[in-house]
Protein backbone atom coordinates (compact mmCIF):
# COMPACT_ATOMS: atom_id res chain seq x y z
CA UNK A 1 0.00 0.00 0.00
CA UNK A 2 1.28 3.43 -0.87
CA UNK A 3 0.46 6.78 0.94
CA UNK A 4 1.18 9.92 -0.10
CA UNK A 5 1.38 12.60 3.11
CA UNK A 6 1.02 16.67 2.04
CA UNK A 7 2.83 17.54 5.07
CA UNK A 8 4.46 20.55 4.73
CA UNK A 9 6.83 20.44 7.65
CA UNK A 10 9.90 23.08 7.36
CA UNK A 11 12.98 21.70 9.69
CA UNK A 12 15.30 19.29 9.31
CA UNK A 13 14.67 17.87 12.54
CA UNK A 14 11.24 18.35 14.47
CA UNK A 15 11.27 21.46 16.57
CA UNK A 16 7.51 22.18 17.21
CA UNK A 17 4.73 19.40 18.01
CA UNK A 18 3.03 19.51 14.98
CA UNK A 19 5.89 18.28 13.35
CA UNK A 20 6.67 15.62 15.66
CA UNK A 21 3.15 14.17 15.32
CA UNK A 22 4.00 14.37 11.31
CA UNK A 23 6.84 12.41 11.32
CA UNK A 24 5.99 9.78 14.23
CA UNK A 25 2.69 9.67 12.19
CA UNK A 26 4.79 8.74 9.18
CA UNK A 27 7.65 6.34 10.77
CA UNK A 28 4.81 4.21 12.53
CA UNK A 29 2.62 3.53 8.98
CA UNK A 30 5.89 3.06 6.99
CA UNK A 31 6.75 0.72 10.02
CA UNK A 32 3.62 -1.38 9.78
CA UNK A 33 4.60 -2.26 6.08
CA UNK A 34 2.99 1.07 4.20
CA UNK A 35 4.80 3.04 1.82
CA UNK A 36 4.72 6.35 2.63
CA UNK A 37 5.59 9.33 0.74
CA UNK A 38 5.93 13.21 2.58
CA UNK A 39 5.75 15.67 0.18
CA UNK A 40 6.75 19.42 1.40
CA UNK A 41 8.76 17.92 4.81
CA UNK A 42 12.20 18.67 4.64
CA UNK A 43 13.60 15.93 7.02
CA UNK A 44 17.12 14.84 8.14
CA UNK A 45 17.80 12.15 5.75
CA UNK A 46 19.07 9.94 8.91
CA UNK A 47 15.23 10.20 9.85
CA UNK A 48 13.80 8.65 7.08
CA UNK A 49 13.77 5.07 7.03
CA UNK A 50 12.45 2.11 5.18
CA UNK A 51 9.02 2.87 3.57
CA UNK A 52 9.62 6.08 3.48
CA UNK A 53 10.49 9.49 1.61
CA UNK A 54 10.38 12.75 0.47
CA UNK A 55 9.53 14.88 -2.20
CA UNK A 56 8.91 18.88 -2.94
CA UNK A 57 5.67 20.37 -2.39
CA UNK A 58 3.49 20.74 -4.63
CA UNK A 59 3.96 24.46 -5.94
CA UNK A 60 1.80 27.07 -3.61
CA UNK A 61 0.20 25.07 -1.90
CA UNK A 62 1.53 25.96 1.72
CA UNK A 63 -1.99 27.24 3.16
CA UNK A 64 -1.74 30.54 4.96
CA UNK A 65 -3.58 33.75 5.51
CA UNK A 66 -6.07 32.57 2.61
CA UNK A 67 -6.89 29.30 3.58
CA UNK A 68 -9.91 30.39 5.52
CA UNK A 69 -12.51 30.37 2.82
CA UNK A 70 -12.21 33.90 1.16
CA UNK A 71 -11.73 35.86 -2.29
CA UNK A 72 -8.36 35.58 -1.83
CA UNK A 73 -8.95 31.80 -2.53
CA UNK A 74 -9.73 32.05 -5.98
CA UNK A 75 -7.02 33.57 -7.40
CA UNK A 76 -4.60 31.32 -5.68
CA UNK A 77 -6.78 28.43 -6.84
CA UNK A 78 -6.70 29.76 -10.92
CA UNK A 79 -2.74 30.36 -10.65
CA UNK A 80 -1.70 27.16 -9.32
CA UNK A 81 -4.38 25.08 -11.83
CA UNK A 82 -1.54 23.99 -13.97
CA UNK A 83 0.47 22.56 -10.62
CA UNK A 84 -2.43 20.85 -9.74
CA UNK A 85 -2.95 18.80 -12.90
CA UNK A 86 0.66 17.64 -12.15
CA UNK A 87 -0.09 17.26 -8.65
CA UNK A 88 -2.93 14.82 -9.92
CA UNK A 89 -1.53 12.91 -12.08
CA UNK A 90 1.36 11.99 -9.30
CA UNK A 91 -1.27 11.33 -6.91
CA UNK A 92 -2.82 8.84 -8.84
CA UNK A 93 0.06 6.27 -8.33
CA UNK A 94 -1.42 6.28 -4.50
CA UNK A 95 -4.08 3.79 -2.93
CA UNK A 96 -4.81 7.09 -0.13
CA UNK A 97 -3.80 10.57 0.87
CA UNK A 98 -3.17 12.08 4.07
CA UNK A 99 -3.21 15.87 4.66
CA UNK A 100 -2.84 18.93 7.03
CA UNK A 101 -5.08 20.93 6.72
CA UNK A 102 -3.12 23.85 5.46
CA UNK A 103 -2.93 21.00 2.38
CA UNK A 104 -6.40 20.52 2.54
CA UNK A 105 -7.26 22.79 -0.40
CA UNK A 106 -5.44 20.21 -2.94
CA UNK A 107 -7.73 17.70 -1.65
CA UNK A 108 -10.76 19.39 -2.01
CA UNK A 109 -9.59 20.53 -6.00
CA UNK A 110 -8.90 16.87 -7.02
CA UNK A 111 -11.25 14.54 -5.19
CA UNK A 112 -13.92 15.28 -7.72
CA UNK A 113 -11.22 13.78 -10.55
CA UNK A 114 -9.35 11.79 -8.67
CA UNK A 115 -11.36 9.59 -6.02
CA UNK A 116 -9.26 8.84 -3.79
CA UNK A 117 -9.61 8.10 -0.25
CA UNK A 118 -8.79 11.02 1.53
CA UNK A 119 -7.68 11.62 5.73
CA UNK A 120 -7.17 14.90 6.97
CA UNK A 121 -4.91 15.18 10.39
CA UNK A 122 -6.11 17.57 12.18
CA UNK A 123 -3.56 18.86 15.43
CA UNK A 124 -6.46 20.97 17.00
CA UNK A 125 -10.15 22.13 16.23
CA UNK A 126 -8.53 25.27 14.76
CA UNK A 127 -11.80 27.28 14.64
CA UNK A 128 -12.06 26.31 18.09
CA UNK A 129 -8.59 27.37 18.71
CA UNK A 130 -8.71 31.11 16.80
CA UNK A 131 -12.09 31.52 18.93
CA UNK A 132 -10.39 31.42 21.82
CA UNK A 133 -7.15 33.85 20.38
CA UNK A 134 -10.27 36.37 19.61
CA UNK A 135 -11.80 36.54 23.01
CA UNK A 136 -7.88 36.61 24.96
CA UNK A 137 -6.61 39.27 22.74
CA UNK A 138 -9.71 41.25 22.54
CA UNK A 139 -9.48 41.39 18.81
CA UNK A 140 -11.81 40.04 15.83
CA UNK A 141 -10.21 36.78 13.63
CA UNK A 142 -12.35 35.09 11.16
CA UNK A 143 -12.41 31.98 13.13
CA UNK A 144 -16.29 31.95 11.55
CA UNK A 145 -14.38 31.41 8.17
CA UNK A 146 -12.52 28.87 9.22
CA UNK A 147 -15.10 26.92 10.80
CA UNK A 148 -17.16 26.90 7.69
CA UNK A 149 -13.70 25.59 5.58
CA UNK A 150 -13.14 22.69 8.17
CA UNK A 151 -16.82 21.81 7.79
CA UNK A 152 -16.35 21.68 4.07
CA UNK A 153 -12.97 19.79 4.09
CA UNK A 154 -14.41 17.20 6.94
CA UNK A 155 -17.72 16.80 4.08
CA UNK A 156 -15.47 15.84 1.20
CA UNK A 157 -12.21 14.43 3.19
CA UNK A 158 -13.10 10.23 3.70
CA UNK A 159 -11.79 10.83 6.98
CA UNK A 160 -10.67 13.39 10.20
CA UNK A 161 -8.12 12.26 12.54
CA UNK A 162 -7.97 13.83 15.62
CA UNK A 163 -6.17 13.78 18.76
CA UNK A 164 -8.25 13.26 21.63
CA UNK A 165 -12.10 12.54 22.12
CA UNK A 166 -12.86 15.73 23.29
CA UNK A 167 -11.63 17.30 19.76
CA UNK A 168 -14.00 14.21 18.31
CA UNK A 169 -16.94 15.63 20.29
CA UNK A 170 -16.16 19.09 19.18
CA UNK A 171 -16.13 18.13 15.41
CA UNK A 172 -19.23 15.75 15.91
CA UNK A 173 -21.15 18.35 17.92
CA UNK A 174 -20.37 20.91 14.94
CA UNK A 175 -21.66 18.59 12.37
CA UNK A 176 -19.36 16.25 11.57
CA UNK A 177 -20.31 12.28 11.41
CA UNK A 178 -18.71 10.54 14.48
CA UNK A 179 -18.14 7.40 11.94
CA UNK A 180 -16.18 9.84 9.66
CA UNK A 181 -13.29 10.60 12.31
CA UNK A 182 -10.79 8.45 13.69
CA UNK A 183 -8.77 9.33 16.93
CA UNK A 184 -4.91 9.22 17.09
CA UNK A 185 -3.65 10.72 20.08
CA UNK A 186 -0.46 12.64 20.71
CA UNK A 187 2.10 10.44 21.52
CA UNK A 188 5.44 10.56 23.10
CA UNK A 189 8.87 8.31 21.81
CA UNK A 190 8.96 6.34 25.08
CA UNK A 191 13.10 5.85 23.84
CA UNK A 192 14.07 9.07 23.15
CA UNK A 193 11.95 10.60 26.57
CA UNK A 194 12.98 8.59 29.69
CA UNK A 195 14.34 9.90 33.10
CA UNK A 196 18.24 10.21 32.60
CA UNK A 197 20.57 11.28 35.32
CA UNK A 198 23.84 11.88 33.26
CA UNK A 199 21.83 14.59 30.79
CA UNK A 200 20.60 16.04 33.27
CA UNK A 201 23.65 17.23 35.38
CA UNK A 202 25.19 18.07 31.48
CA UNK A 203 22.60 20.48 31.04
CA UNK A 204 22.76 21.88 34.70
CA UNK A 205 26.30 22.55 34.61
CA UNK A 206 25.93 24.29 31.33
CA UNK A 207 23.73 27.03 33.47
CA UNK A 208 25.29 26.55 36.80
CA UNK A 209 23.31 25.22 38.00
CA UNK A 210 23.79 23.20 41.43
CA UNK A 211 22.57 19.56 41.84
CA UNK A 212 20.60 21.36 45.29
CA UNK A 213 19.01 24.26 42.96
CA UNK A 214 15.37 23.99 42.41
CA UNK A 215 14.36 24.14 38.87
CA UNK A 216 11.22 24.90 37.38
CA UNK A 217 10.45 24.08 33.56
CA UNK A 218 7.79 25.43 31.40
CA UNK A 219 8.75 24.87 27.21
CA UNK A 220 6.42 26.11 23.93
CA UNK A 221 6.56 28.33 21.00
CA UNK A 222 5.78 32.31 21.92
CA UNK A 223 4.18 32.40 18.10
CA UNK A 224 1.58 30.30 19.68
CA UNK A 225 -1.04 32.40 21.57
CA UNK A 226 -1.80 30.15 24.35
CA UNK A 227 1.68 29.98 25.77
CA UNK A 228 2.39 33.88 25.42
CA UNK A 229 -0.37 33.88 28.25
CA UNK A 230 0.65 31.31 30.17
CA UNK A 231 4.01 32.54 30.05
CA UNK A 232 2.85 36.08 31.44
CA UNK A 233 1.29 34.25 34.05
CA UNK A 234 3.98 32.73 34.90
CA UNK A 235 6.10 35.82 35.13
CA UNK A 236 3.84 38.36 36.70
CA UNK A 237 2.66 35.76 39.18
CA UNK A 238 4.03 32.49 40.08
CA UNK A 239 7.38 32.29 39.96
CA UNK A 240 7.84 35.88 41.90
CA UNK A 241 5.75 34.90 44.27
CA UNK A 242 6.99 30.90 44.41
CA UNK A 243 10.86 32.13 44.83
CA UNK A 244 9.79 34.23 48.43
CA UNK A 245 8.60 30.08 49.39
CA UNK A 246 11.59 28.58 48.00
CA UNK A 247 14.87 29.88 48.29
CA UNK A 248 17.34 29.71 45.51
CA UNK A 249 14.28 28.75 42.76
CA UNK A 250 15.17 29.40 39.37
CA UNK A 251 13.04 29.07 36.03
CA UNK A 252 13.89 27.82 32.98
CA UNK A 253 12.11 28.84 29.71
CA UNK A 254 12.74 26.57 26.33
CA UNK A 255 11.26 27.26 22.76
CA UNK A 256 11.35 30.04 20.05
CA UNK A 257 10.57 33.71 20.38
CA UNK A 258 10.91 34.64 23.65
CA UNK A 259 13.78 36.90 23.00
CA UNK A 260 11.51 38.95 20.95
CA UNK A 261 8.18 38.64 23.15
CA UNK A 262 6.98 41.36 24.77
CA UNK A 263 6.96 40.36 27.99
CA UNK A 264 9.23 41.36 30.43
CA UNK A 265 11.67 38.34 31.92
CA UNK A 266 13.62 38.47 34.93
CA UNK A 267 17.78 38.42 33.98
CA UNK A 268 17.66 35.24 36.34
CA UNK A 269 15.19 33.25 34.40
CA UNK A 270 16.72 30.58 31.69
CA UNK A 271 16.35 31.12 28.13
CA UNK A 272 17.58 27.85 26.15
CA UNK A 273 16.13 29.33 22.60
CA UNK A 274 14.33 26.83 20.50
CA UNK A 275 15.52 23.13 21.02
CA UNK A 276 15.45 20.41 18.67
CA UNK A 277 12.68 17.52 19.28
CA UNK A 278 15.63 15.05 19.96
CA UNK A 279 17.54 17.09 21.91
CA UNK A 280 14.64 18.04 24.65
CA UNK A 281 15.25 15.24 27.19
CA UNK A 282 18.36 16.59 28.82
CA UNK A 283 16.45 19.31 29.69
CA UNK A 284 13.82 18.31 30.52
CA UNK A 285 15.47 15.93 33.01
CA UNK A 286 17.44 18.54 33.90
CA UNK A 287 13.79 20.77 35.89
CA UNK A 288 12.58 19.49 39.08
CA UNK A 289 9.01 20.47 38.47
CA UNK A 290 7.47 21.48 35.42
CA UNK A 291 4.45 23.70 35.04
CA UNK A 292 1.34 24.28 32.90
CA UNK A 293 -0.54 27.47 33.74
CA UNK A 294 -2.16 27.32 30.11
CA UNK A 295 -5.40 29.08 30.16
CA UNK A 296 -6.79 28.57 26.26
CA UNK A 297 -5.52 25.70 24.08
CA UNK A 298 -7.26 22.87 21.56
CA UNK A 299 -6.31 19.93 20.92
CA UNK A 300 -3.76 18.09 23.38
CA UNK A 301 -0.41 19.50 24.57
CA UNK A 302 2.67 16.98 23.72
CA UNK A 303 5.10 19.17 26.95
CA UNK A 304 2.48 16.98 29.08
CA UNK A 305 2.97 13.22 27.85
CA UNK A 306 6.80 14.45 26.98
CA UNK A 307 7.41 15.55 30.38
CA UNK A 308 5.39 12.80 32.22
CA UNK A 309 7.73 10.47 29.81
CA UNK A 310 10.78 11.56 31.42
CA UNK A 311 9.26 11.37 35.38
CA UNK A 312 9.02 14.90 36.04
CA UNK A 313 6.37 16.12 38.76
CA UNK A 314 4.07 18.25 36.96
CA UNK A 315 1.25 20.84 37.68
CA UNK A 316 -1.13 21.96 35.09
CA UNK A 317 -5.04 23.26 34.54
CA UNK A 318 -7.16 21.36 33.35
CA UNK A 319 -7.00 22.96 29.98
CA UNK A 320 -3.22 21.75 30.15
CA UNK A 321 -4.17 18.55 30.27
CA UNK A 322 -7.45 18.59 28.00
CA UNK A 323 -8.05 15.26 26.03
CA UNK A 324 -5.59 13.21 28.54
CA UNK A 325 -6.75 11.13 30.63
CA UNK A 326 -4.95 11.72 33.95
CA UNK A 327 -5.60 11.66 37.51
CA UNK A 328 -4.85 14.57 39.52
CA UNK A 329 -2.94 13.75 42.94
CA UNK A 330 -1.68 10.50 41.19
CA UNK A 331 0.66 11.37 38.41
CA UNK A 332 0.01 14.87 37.92
CA UNK A 333 -1.37 17.77 40.29
CA UNK A 334 -4.36 19.69 38.41
CA UNK A 335 -5.07 23.19 39.81
CA UNK A 336 -6.45 25.92 37.95
CA UNK A 337 -6.36 29.16 40.34
CA UNK A 338 -2.58 30.34 39.20
CA UNK A 339 -2.45 32.00 42.96
CA UNK A 340 -2.19 28.73 44.30
CA UNK A 341 1.06 27.67 42.16
CA UNK A 342 3.66 29.48 44.29
CA UNK A 343 2.55 27.25 47.44
CA UNK A 344 2.33 23.88 45.39
CA UNK A 345 5.66 24.40 44.15
CA UNK A 346 6.57 25.26 47.61
CA UNK A 347 5.18 22.15 49.08
CA UNK A 348 6.58 19.66 46.10
CA UNK A 349 9.78 20.87 46.29
CA UNK A 350 9.99 20.09 50.10
CA UNK A 351 8.14 16.88 49.60
CA UNK A 352 10.78 14.55 47.57
CA UNK A 353 8.54 11.39 48.17
CA UNK A 354 5.76 12.93 46.32
CA UNK A 355 8.03 13.93 43.80
CA UNK A 356 8.96 10.84 42.58
CA UNK A 357 6.18 9.23 43.32
CA UNK A 358 4.33 11.48 40.48
CA UNK A 359 7.23 11.20 38.55
CA UNK A 360 7.32 7.71 38.59
CA UNK A 361 3.38 7.27 38.11
CA UNK A 362 3.43 9.58 35.21
CA UNK A 363 5.83 7.36 33.49
CA UNK A 364 3.71 4.32 33.82
CA UNK A 365 0.57 6.10 32.54
CA UNK A 366 2.55 7.05 29.42
CA UNK A 367 3.66 3.54 28.67
CA UNK A 368 0.55 2.20 28.82
CA UNK A 369 -1.10 4.76 26.51
CA UNK A 370 1.17 7.16 25.07
CA UNK A 371 3.58 5.13 22.93
CA UNK A 372 3.42 5.98 19.22
CA UNK A 373 3.03 2.54 17.69
CA UNK A 374 -0.44 2.52 19.93
CA UNK A 375 -1.15 5.60 19.08
CA UNK A 376 -0.85 5.61 15.34
CA UNK A 377 -2.53 1.90 15.00
CA UNK A 378 -6.03 2.91 14.88
CA UNK A 379 -4.74 5.35 11.80
CA UNK A 380 -3.48 2.01 10.17
CA UNK A 381 -6.29 0.21 10.85
CA UNK A 382 -8.61 2.57 9.00
CA UNK A 383 -5.96 2.60 5.81
CA UNK A 384 -5.97 -1.13 5.31
CA UNK A 385 -10.06 -0.76 5.23
CA UNK A 386 -10.04 1.70 2.50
Amino acid sequence: MKVAFLSGSTHKIPRLGGEARIYFMAKCLAASGIQVDLFGSTFSDELIGPNMSQSRSFRGWSGGDWYPISARGIPTVVKNAPSLVHQNSVLQGYDAIISELGSAWQGLCLKPVNRLPMVLNEHNVEWHLMRQQEQSLGRPFPWRRLRVYEKVCHATFDNVVVVSELDRDIFEADGTPGRKITVVPNGVDLDTFSPAAGPRREVRARYQLEEETPLLMYMGSMKFFPNVDAVSSLLDVIYPRARTLVPNLRLMLTGPGYEDAKVSIPKDVILTGSVEHFSMPPYINASDICVAPLRYGSGTRHKIIEWMACGKPIIATRKAVEGIEVTSGDNLILEDNLDQYPSLISNLWRDPLLRNRLGENARVFVEKTYGWEACVAPLERFLRSV
